[in-house]
C-alpha cells in the first residue's frame, strides 16, 4: 500500500490494478484518487464501470483495448472481479461437508491475461475482487507485472492511531491526550467504522479546535467495548440493579451473551493484572507498554483496582468460569446465568 500511496501522491498512475481486502475505505480512496488522475476533469464520457457478475474476463479486456473519446484517456473499473479468487484450502476428513452449490461455470481468463502482457497506454484497468486473491496465481503475478496488485489490510495499533490522529489534525480538531487510544479502542476493526465516529466528533466541536475526553465519550456510539467498561464500573460500585440494567441492554442490541461473558471475564484478568504491576512500581504507561494494553484500559483498570483486593478479583473470575462451565454443560441458560454471575460479583 506504501509503494501505491507514494506513486499516487507524484501524480503517477499505472495501465492496471488489481485491488482486494477488508479495509474498504482505503480502497476505494485510492480508486478515487485514482479516478481523479485519470480524468482530472470528472470525464464521464471515458469512465466505464463493470460488475464482475456481468460481465467476464473476454469483455473487460476489449473494452481496455478500446480507444477513447476524443483520445483522452479511459478508466475502467470491475468490481467484483472474482474470476480468480483464491480456492477454498481441502477439507479435513472429519470437517462437515459443504452445502450443496449450484456449479459454476469456469471462466476464461486468458484474454485478460492476454491483455496484460501489453495494456493499452492510454486506459487505466481496475479490477477489484472480493476475498482473497492468491499471490502465486497467475493473475496476481499478470497484474504485479503489469502494473499494482495490492491487498488492503486495515491499520492495527499504532497505525490505526496515527490515522485517526492525522484525520482529527486536517480538520483542525486536537486531541487531548487519552482522546485517540479510546476511540480506537471502542470502535469496531476497520476505518469506516472509525471515520463515521470521527466526523461525529468533529462536527460535536464545531467552533472549537481542542477535542476532550468528555466529548470522545459523549460522542462515540455504545460498542460492546463501551457498555463491557459499563458494566465493569457498576459491578465495582457494588450496583446490580444497574448492572443487570446494562446487561439487558446490550443483549437487546444483539450483542451475543457469550462474547459479553469473554469480555467480562478479560476486563477482570486486565484488573488484576493491572493491580498486580501497579503494586509492583510500574507507571501507567509503563503498564500500557509491557501488557500491550490501551491507555485507556490501563486507566479504568487501575479505578477499578482500588476497589478490590486480590482474593477478590481471583473469586469473580471464578465466578465467570463457573457460568460458562454450567451453560457448556447444560446446566444453566447463558443470559440467566450471566445474570447471576453479576450479582455475585456485586456482592463480593
Amino acid at each position: 500500500m506504501q509503494q501505491l500511496e507514494s506513486s499516487l501522491k507524484l501524480g503517477m498512475t499505472c495501465p492496471v490494478y488489481l485491488f482486494w481486502g477488508e479495509e474498504t475505505l482505503l480502497l476505494e480512496q485510492a480508486v478515487s484518487r485514482i479516478a481523479q488522475l485519470t480524468l482530472p476533469d470528472g470525464d464521464e464520457w471515458n469512465r466505464d464501470l463493470l460488475n464482475g457478475d456481468e460481465t467476464d474476463p473476454a469483455a473487460v479486456a476489449q473494452l481496455a483495448n478500446s480507444a477513447s473519446f476524443f483520445g483522452q484517456k479511459r478508466l475502467v473499473v470491475v468490481r467484483g472481479a472474482d474470476w480468480f479468487r483464491a480456492k477454498r484450502k481441502k477439507k479435513a476428513k472429519d470437517e462437515p461437508e459443504p452445502e450443496a452449490e449450484e456449479a459454476a461455470e469456469p471462466v476464461d481468463i486468458e484474454p485478460l491475461l492476454d491483455y496484460m502482457q501489453d495494456p493499452n497506454p492510454d486506459t487505466v484497468l481496475i479490477l477489484i475482487a472480493r476475498g482473497e486473491v492468491a499471490r502465486n496465481s497467475r493473475i496476481y503475478k499478470a497484474a504485479q507485472k503489469a502494473g499494482r496488485a495490492v491487498e488492503f489490510v486495515s491499520p492495527k495499533g499504532g497505525a490505526r492511531e496515527l490515522w485517526l490522529r492525522n484525520y482529527l489534525h486536517a480538520a483542525a480538531k486536537t486531541p487531548e491526550p487519552g482522546v485517540i487510544s479510546y476511540m480506537c479502542l471502542m470502535c469496531a476493526e476497520g476505518l469506516a467504522a472509525l471515520k463515521s465516529e470521527a466526523d461525529k466528533l468533529i462536527l460535536y466541536c464545531a467552533g472549537k479546535s481542542r477535542v476532550t475526553q468528555s466529548d470522545a465519550e459523549a460522542v462515540v456510539a455504545a460498542t460492546a467495548a463501551a457498555g463491557v467498561f459499563e458494566l465493569t464500573d457498576q459491578t465495582v460500585a457494588r450496583d446490580p440493579a444497574a448492572a443487570v440494567d446494562t446487561l439487558r441492554r446490550l443483549l437487546r442490541q444483539g450483542e451475543s451473551p457469550q462474547k459479553l461473558l469473554g469480555m467480562l471475564a478479560g476486563q477482570y484478568r486486565n484488573i488484576l493484572l493491572v493491580k498486580d504491576m501497579a503494586a509492583r512500581g510500574f507507571s501507567q504507561p509503563d503498564i500500557a507498554s509491557a501488557a500491550a494494553l490501551n491507555p485507556y484500559v490501563v486507566k479504568k483498570c487501575l479505578a477499578s483496582a482500588r476497589a478490590y483486593e486480590y482474593r477478590q478479583l481471583i473469586r469473580a473470575l471464578d465466578i465467570l468460569l463457573a457460568v460458562d462451565i454450567d451453560v457448556k454443560s447444560g446446566k444453566v441458560e447463558m443470559n440467566d446465568g450471566l445474570e447471576l454471575a453479576i450479582m455475585r460479583i456485586c456482592a463480593l
